[in-house]
């Protein structure tokens, strides 16, 4: 029997309210930094030069996205990680259920022959965010 994985999102309300309050602070963060750019702009195309703060606020934004990108492409991973086995599992009970035999074996092979081809989808896109975050990581 295949060993079965958490959900990479988690469980449970306490989590998923805790998720949802980090995604609001992380809107109102970017909010709060969108507002910021667009002053800065608008200083610049009034040939405002730019401030040392302003060079400050670009390199932390810019050090902010670089860490939520990883953050996103981490949670991509597991996530296509998690459908692939699920596809995986699917399959193989739909391949149970045609070896019993039955009016409907054709059916679910193919079924199982969709869920194979799913996982490995799930898998080749894994490999590519995996591919991704080490070149983001190394530069």
């Amino acid at each position: 029997m295949q060993e079965r994985r958490a959900d990479p999102a988690g469980d449970g309300d306490e989590q998923r309210r805790t998720r949802t309050e980090r995604a609001r602070e992380r809107g109102r963060g970017a909010g709060a930094r969108a507002a910021e750019l667009r002053q800065r702009q608008l200083r610049l195309r009034d040939g405002t030069p730019s401030t040392p703060e302003d060079v400050a606020a670009a390199r932390q934004a810019a050090a902010l996205g670089l860490e939520r990108a990883e953050e996103a492409l981490e949670h991509s991973i597991a996530a296509h990680e998690f459908a692939a086995e699920a596809h995986d599992r699917v399959a193989h009970y739909l391949e149970q259920l045609a070896r019993s035999g039955g009016p409907q074996v054709d059916r679910w092979l193919l079924k199982a022959h969709h869920h194979r081809a799913a996982a490995m989808a799930d898998r080749d896109a894994e490999e590519a965010d995996q591919r991704l975050l080490r070149d983001q990581r190394s530069g």
